[in-house]
This record gives structure tokens, C-alpha cells and sequence, in this order.
């Protein structure tokens, strides 16, 4: 096993958060210690796991030098994140920050002398390509560019990466540590909030067309596994509401006015909306719950965005079990 070269102007800190995926926590931490690049550090967070994940973890850290392995209670991936993210905080570095899940594996060579020039550039933000594989990662979906080159952040650079996983960017330690970006606490979309806010805070934004993070389907994970429904939707919604009021702090004449989350706050209602109805008390439901935040409604009908998004919205205020969901339709 080489050494990892621990420097703090340069360093990749790696964050993997893990809950029962024993079976392939190995296969992703190997994937980032066989990498050309020196300087990785790998932080293991094991959330409550079950299965043996946490006594591997610890063994893992044994096994390679540069790895530590973190444990807590089952509080789900945003906290594991964070919790990863606050050791390295701690520990006064000032590189980059990496998130890799524990069932995704990064591609081969991904971070070689290359990257090593482009992270001497300090760029704040620096996007690459991912790719989603079946559970065995031999079947690769085509890769989807991106248009390579420096980028301002603001409203202009949030979607420039959105057809990648966020796992596919390095993230400047200076750029979290300054404007205190954390995942927010919720069970799904936590991963596209944090990356919309790193994009809008940027003032760089570096973009090239090299594969390196490969995504697992795999069918155990959470959100093969969710909750339909009111119960699932509701704390999406209100995080990306909160995501544009907490970034409302940091708009300026560069950046501009966020209102992005509120255009996904606005996709997730409908996607609630149509979700609910196929319950058999869901119309009820969806009565009561748009009687009780009535800016819901106001988000769907105010906020525009593509003209698909809007073409549905109309499709829907005219289609008759909307009419029927509320006195204000």
C-alpha cells in the first residue's frame, strides 16, 4: 500500500457515509486509494450500520494509512456528511472536500497529475462527469457533458452540473468553511441543495469532461425504499424553500436572486400532488394539507420555470381532482 502525502494546501479529504453496505464498502474505499493522486485522505462516517459495516470500517482504517473511520447513531446520510465534514474542519485543512457513497465506486484514474494542477488553481468548485451502473457496475449509462472551462457562480452556473451526481465535484474546503454549507436535515434532495448552494456561492467554478464518479442502482438503498406521499414530500419542499431564504444572505449584484429552490420546491408539490391522489383518501389529504400552507399553492402558481414545468402546472389547475383540492382552485 503507498503512503498518502498528508499537505494542506492540496489535500482531497473524501467523505464516505455508510449504513449497511458491508457488501460494498471495500469495492468504494479501494477505488479511492488505488488513484495516482497522493494526497487523499479518506473519512469512513458508519451511521448505526447493522450488518458489520461498523467493525469494517475500523478495519479498513487499520488496513490503510490516511483512512479514519467515524461512528454514530442511525441519523441518516446529512448528518454522516456533516459529521464528516466538521472532522475535517477540526483538523484545519484547506483543500478539498470529496463525497463518495459507500455503494458507488470512483472511476479509474479519475484523480491523477491532472488533477493535482487544477486543484494548485484553487478553484472553489471543480466539476467532473459521472455515470449510473447497474448493481455489478458492468452497464454504464452514456455519459452526459458538460461545458468545460472556468464559470462564474451565481443563478447563471446552478443547472451547469445538474446532469451529474454531486458526488462528481471537488468542493473547496475555504468555500464551506466560509459561508457554513451544511447538508440539510432530510432524506432525499439533501445532496441537490447542497450542491445548488455551492454553485450559487461560488465565485469559481472549474468544469472538464473526465469521468470519475460511477453510481451504483442499488436496490436496497433509501430511496428505493421510501415513504409515498404527504409524509415523504413535505420536508423536501420546505428545504429547498429554506435553501433560496438562506441564500437570500449572500445575493448580490453578481450573484443575483435565487429562487431556484422554490422552482424544484414547486416540481416536488406537483410530483405530491399526483402521488397522494392515487391513495384512496389522498384527494382529503391534499385538501387539508394546501388549506394549511396556502403558499404552496402560491409557489405553484407564481414561480415559473421551463416551459414543460409550467405546460404541467396549467395541465393540472385544469384537470378536475386539482379543481377539487382546494376552494382557492
Amino acid at each position: 500500500m503507498r503512503s498518502i502525502i498528508l499537505q494542506t494546501n492540496r489535500q482531497i479529504s473524501v467523505i464516505i457515509p455508510g449504513y449497511n453496505c458491508k457488501s460494498y464498502l471495500r469495492e468504494a474505499v479501494k477505488s479511492v486509494v488505488d488513484q495516482p493522486y497522493q494526497e487523499i485522505r479518506i473519512i469512513l462516517v458508519d451511521d448505526g450500520s447493522t450488518d458489520g459495516s461498523y467493525v469494517l470500517c475500523d478495519e479498513l482504517a487499520d488496513q490503510y494509512a490516511g483512512v479514519t473511520a467515524l461512528h454514530q447513531e442511525n441519523s441518516g446520510v446529512a448528518a454522516a456528511r456533516n459529521k464528516g465534514m466538521e472532522y475535517v474542519l477540526s483538523s484545519g485543512e484547506n483543500g478539498y472536500f470529496a463525497f463518495l457513497d459507500a455503494d458507488d465506486v470512483w472511476a479509474p484514474n479519475c484523480m491523477d497529475d491532472c488533477i493535482d494542477k487544477l486543484v494548485a488553481q484553487n478553484y472553489d468548485l471543480i466539476g467532473l462527469l459521472s455515470c449510473t451502473c447497474d448493481h455489478l457496475l458492468t452497464r454504464r449509462s452514456q455519459l452526459a457533458s458538460v461545458q468545460e472551462g472556468v464559470h462564474q457562480g451565481g443563478t447563471a452556473s446552478v443547472w451547469i452540473h445538474a446532469n451529474q451526481c454531486m458526488g462528481a465535484m471537488l468542493y473547496r474546503v475555504k468555500l464551506i468553511q466560509q459561508y457554513g454549507i451544511r447538508f440539510y436535515p432530510i432524506k432525499a434532495s439533501e445532496d441537490k441543495i447542497f450542491s445548488m448552494q455551492c454553485l450559487y456561492l461560488a465565485d469559481s467554478i472549474y468544469l472538464e469532461n473526465r469521468l470519475m464518479y460511477l453510481y451504483r442502482q442499488n436496490v436496497a438503498s433509501a430511496i428505493h425504499r421510501r415513504r409515498r406521499g404527504i409524509p415523504y414530500y413535505v420536508p423536501i419542499i420546505e428545504a429547498y424553500i429554506k435553501s433560496d431564504t438562506d441564500m437570500a444572505h449572500w445575493k448580490n449584484s453578481v450573484r443575483g436572486t435565487l429562487n431556484e429552490g422554490k422552482l424544484l420546491a414547486k416540481i416536488y408539490i406537483m410530483d405530491m400532488i399526483e402521488e397522494e391522489y392515487e391513495s384512496w383518501d389522498g384527494a382529503s389529504c391534499i385538501r387539508k394539507l394546501l388549506a394549511e400552507r396556502p403558499d404552496y399553492l402560491e409557489i405553484a402558481e407564481k414561480i415559473t420555470g421551463s416551459v414543460q414545468v409550467d405546460k404541467r402546472w396549467r395541465y393540472m389547475q385544469s384537470h378536475e381532482h386539482v379543481l377539487i383540492m382546494s376552494a382557492r382552485l
